[in-house]
């Protein structure tokens, strides 16, 4: 837990009640900016025989270490799965090694009465 001193008194209240061992911070006179969100990655993506360098676990790891909290990364599905299906495989891969939030969006790669 990370406390910026200065920063909520103004916002919160002037009698907060600091829990032991958190790190405070003196931020009068700085900016305090939340995580950033990528909302465009690829990780563990499988593509024309390759797969991406950075896998949930590498690539989330790298964002935190630069300021980012959340990515949202691209479902591509297989050829012949359902979106629901493409989406609880990447589900199951990320939620093994998710260092940090993240969010789904499927691509929709072909049409088909299944799709």
């Amino acid at each position: 837990v990370v406390y910026f001193k200065n920063l909520f008194h103004r916002q919160v209240g002037r009698n907060l009640i600091i829990p032991g061992g958190t790190r405070i911070i003196d931020a009068r006179g700085k900016y305090v900016i939340p995580g950033g969100i990528d909302p465009h990655t690829h990780f563990q993506l499988e593509l024309m025989g390759e797969t991406s360098v950075d896998d949930f676990y590498q690539g989330t790891k790298a964002a935190l270490a630069g300021g980012t909290t959340m990515i949202i990364d691209f479902v591509i599905p297989k050829k012949g799965e359902s979106l629901l299906e493409a989406y609880e495989r990447w589900r199951q891969m990320a939620e093994e090694k998710v260092c940090c939030d993240y969010a789904l969006h499927v691509a929709i790669t072909s049409w088909s009465e299944k799709v």
